[in-house]
């Protein structure tokens, strides 16, 4: 929730660390990957979001939101 307030906020560089502490301390948490990886998209970073998007997939391919991850 932090690093999504961050990123709406503008602050996508804190963002990005927020992000990246959440992926570490639960990779299998496919909300972050989600989110992060929304967050590069609209950022422009196409590429680095659909890594994210893979990344959040392959955490967890039968997590209750991978759905998310590929809608």
């Amino acid at each position: 929730a932090y690093a999504l307030f961050e990123s709406e906020c503008g602050n996508v560089v804190r963002a990005r660390q927020l992000f990246k502490q959440a992926s570490v301390a639960d990779p299998t948490h496919q909300p972050v990957w989600q989110a992060w990886a929304v967050m590069e998209f609209k950022e422009g970073n196409v590429e680095r979001a659909r890594e994210l998007f893979q990344k959040g997939v392959s955490a967890n391919p039968r997590g209750p939101s991978v759905a998310y991850l590929y809608h």
